[in-house]
């Protein structure tokens, strides 16, 4: 009999359907622009890696299966995430930033 998740199952879930090849993209640009602990990857840079790595994919599964809102994982893992991306009236190329957390 299935029941219903609790949120944490369901983020879990979520988090475990993104193939391994979007976080190596992510790690490997991050790695790349590593500086005093916080490192910045832009949108179409990860996107282009993963299209890479992954030929068959197409860029709008993507975003239709969610697969770029990695910042859960990241933050589970000690890094402190902020996504940015232009509002309307602005034209940057969207980004994340990853910082990591500082003990205290």
């Amino acid at each position: 009999m299935k029941t219903p998740l609790s949120p944490k199952e369901l983020l879990d879930h979520k988090l475990s359907t993104i193939p391994p090849e979007v976080y190596e993209a992510f790690n490997e640009l991050m790695a790349k622009r590593l500086n005093d602990g916080e490192t910045h990857v832009k949108q179409c840079d990860v996107i282009a890696l993963i299209l890479q790595k992954l030929p068959q994919l197409k860029r709008n599964e993507l975003f239709d299966n969610g697969w770029l809102d990695v910042e859960p994982h990241y933050r589970k893992v000690g890094w402190t995430v902020v996504y940015d991306k232009p509002a309307y009236c602005e034209t940057y190329e969207p980004n994340w930033t990853f910082k990591a957390k500082r003990r205290k």
